[in-house]
């Protein structure tokens, strides 16, 4: 099979400015936030718990911590610096070669993480370099959206100017595509295959990187999810449902939420759709559960813990807590402005990194009262 499986081409320079004003208006989205609803969130109780731990650093936070099998934090900036934090100290520091937007991922020992540059760097537990992998000369450089894991067996990498890539453990590619557009999500992957959205289209991908099949859908606005033999993708005001062979699809009505920006599932009780008014829990034949009321919400997906509790962020610098009975807590206010959601170790800390470069530990029993 050939390494490179061209869908469509179409010229570097239109490509170029197509992606420009993309990230130009991400970045914007994420700095300043969207139209979101003023609505009032008194009702809700408000707990606070002081930091357990707290380090300030010289780099801002666009994506969340990573939880080592130390207890540590792996967090990665915005200028390329990365730190492993425990208990408030730096374990150690490395640089990348320019700033990481997205969730860095643990496959097996080792860390792995892309820039803005389109490198992906995997380290090991003590922040040694293993391996590194720019793009090519001849491929337009291009930030790195997405990291999936497929297990023990590599990782399926997202670029912002449509390239999706495989790669082995060791850093080898195995095969890549270059979509027909820029994108601005990363994949999902699942046991029949990957899949990846590009503006108005769905691909899908057997592991092996053929094309079993494209369809278009207008209104795309969040990264794929696959769960139960279905791939579920955010529109505006609803959810898109495909089925994996063919990619036939329905859609499930949010009415006024706006773009469904991000989605997660919550312990078989359903999908968590987060859009601009909060949060919404919808069973998997498109019926609301329950909503919630969350201004500013982070546009990124929620945590779940061990407990199954929901840990979600606002932009306004507020951690939310949802219980398995669906009740809502404020749990902690007065932070900066944090761009994802808070991590958990197994050690059951919380940890959050916020836009002015401090990262925060907390126990979670003293915030989860």
């Amino acid at each position: 099979m050939s390494e490179s499986k061209m869908l469509s081409i179409k010229s570097r320079r239109q490509i170029e400015i197509t992606a420009l004003l993309v990230w130009l208006c991400f970045a914007a989205g994420q700095a300043t936030g969207y139209a979101f609803s003023d609505d009032s969130s008194d009702d809700i109780p408000v707990l606070q718990s002081a930091a357990s731990w707290q380090l300030s650093t010289t780099t801002a936070y666009f994506s969340s911590a990573l939880p080592l099998p130390s207890g540590a934090f792996f967090v990665a900036g915005n200028n390329g610096e990365c730190y492993s934090i425990a208990n408030g100290i730096a374990n150690w520091r490395f640089l990348a070669d320019s700033g990481v937007y997205e969730r860095p991922c643990l496959v097996g020992d080792r860390i792995l993480f892309g820039t803005r540059n389109g490198t992906l760097y995997c380290l090991s537990l003590a922040g040694e370099l293993i391996w590194s992998s720019a793009l090519p000369p001849n491929a337009i450089q291009s930030a790195i959206l997405g990291i999936v894991p497929n297990g023990d067996q590599g990782l399926v990498v997202q670029y912002q100017y449509g390239r999706l890539a495989n790669y082995a453990i060791d850093g080898k590619l195995l095969w890549h595509v270059d979509l027909a557009t820029v994108t601005n999500t990363r994949p999902a992957l699942g046991a029949q295959g990957v899949v990846a959205t590009c503006f108005d289209e769905v691909y899908f991908f057997t592991l092996d990187g053929d094309l079993l099949w494209k369809v278009r859908i207008a209104g795309l606005s969040s990264a794929p999810m696959i769960f139960r033999d279905h791939i579920f993708v955010g529109g505006r005001d609803c959810v898109y449902q495909l089925d994996l062979t063919q990619g036939q699809s329905q859609s499930h009505s949010l009415p006024g939420v706006g773009k469904v920006s991000a989605l997660r599932d919550w312990e078989n009780l359903g999908i968590l759709c987060i859009h601009n008014k909060g949060m919404t829990l919808m069973n998997y034949d498109g019926q609301v559960i329950e909503e919630w009321t969350i201004p500013r919400i982070c546009l990124k997906p929620p945590n779940v813990d061990k407990t199954g509790r929901v840990w979600v962020s606002s932009r306004a610098g507020s951690i939310h807590l949802i219980d398995a009975d669906f009740t809502q807590q404020e749990v902690l206010t007065g932070l900066q402005v944090i761009l994802d959601s808070p991590s958990i170790n197994e050690q059951s800390e919380l940890c959050i990194a916020d836009f002015s470069g401090i990262v925060y530990g907390f126990c979670l029993d003293d915030v989860a009262h």
